[in-house]
């Protein structure tokens, strides 16, 4: 995970090229912080996911298939598409006797 624990770093020429390629620039330390000081309270579980996603998506748009930071963002939104799913399974699932027809 190490690429996406900082925003991108490079050389002039990639930070240039990276700057044309890629919109919405996002890391890790960046969804932290904006978790710890309440932003996702108010912009909700679309925010947080918009900037995670956002996080892979930007190294697959710039890196090539063969670089290893293209790679590991392919594996870490996998990952990551996983244990969102599994939460949001456990939040949105019915309390007891919640949705059951009794008629």
């Amino acid at each position: 995970a190490w690429p996406f624990m900082q925003p991108f770093a490079g050389t002039e020429e990639e930070i240039k090229r990276n700057a044309a390629i890629v919109k919405r620039p996002m890391d890790l330390p960046t969804c932290m912080e904006r978790m710890q000081n309440g932003t996702y309270v108010r912009g909700g579980r679309k925010d947080f996911l918009r900037d995670v996603r956002s996080v892979f998506y930007n190294a697959m748009l710039f890196f090539g298939r063969e670089d290893q930071r293209y790679i590991m963002a392919c594996e870490l939104s996998d990952m990551f598409e996983e244990e969102w799913a599994a939460v949001m399974s456990l939040i949105e699932r019915p309390k007891d006797g919640e949705g059951m027809d009794i008629d």
